[in-house]
């Protein structure tokens, strides 16, 4: 019979190999993406007005009364860092492709800029990611212009889609430090 510290064997009780411990293994955490803050507000875009809230409290700010807006056309700045500006653009007109800048920073927003875009409705506008520039595109969808904001706005780049009329469903910058800048359009003919 073997007794608690080794079996029996051909020359006695063989002695059992002392315990080695053995390192538990442990959790690894996967390193986290990046997160961006959010914006500091919260934007909801009905058909004749828009709400601001804050994004941390859910209070309301400020309700913008605004032009016919069935689409909810509206483009609000993406704020990475605290500080930087929290910009809101909206149709200020159902008729013409003009529309509205509201300095969000302050309170519920006030109005910074009225910018003449296009001749017909607007269908789609887009920031950049630092807010400096502005894109819009109309209902009629052959060009697309490109406003700067700060010192006043100004109409800076105007590019052609194309001839016939479509539909734009976006507009969209590259990413910040994509070099060089480009703007993207998406249409219903199925280009970008």
């Amino acid at each position: 019979a073997a007794g608690p510290r080794g079996r029996r064997g051909a020359g006695g009780p063989t002695p059992t190999p002392p315990l080695t411990p053995v390192p538990t293994p442990r959790r690894v955490r996967a390193p986290r993406p990046a997160r961006r803050p959010r914006p500091p507000r919260l934007v909801v875009v009905l058909e004749r007005r828009t709400n601001v809230y804050a994004l941390q409290s859910l209070a309301h700010l400020r309700t913008l009364e605004t032009a016919p807006n069935p689409r909810g056309t509206c483009a609000l700045t993406p704020a990475a860092e605290p500080g930087d500006p929290c910009l809101l653009a909206l149709p200020s007109s159902g008729t013409a492709g003009t529309l509205q800048v509201y300095d969000l920073a302050a309170g519920g927003g006030d109005a910074l800029a009225e910018i003449p875009a296009h001749k017909a409705p607007l269908a789609a506008v887009a920031w950049s990611a630092d807010g400096a520039l502005l894109a819009t595109a109309s209902s009629t969808g052959t060009v697309v212009r490109v406003h700067a904001i700060q010192p006043g706005a100004s109409r800076i780049f105007s590019f052609r889609r194309g001839s016939t009329p479509a539909a734009i469903h976006c507009l969209a910058f590259s990413p910040p430090g994509v070099e060089p800048r480009l703007l993207g359009a998406a249409s219903s003919h199925g280009t970008v």
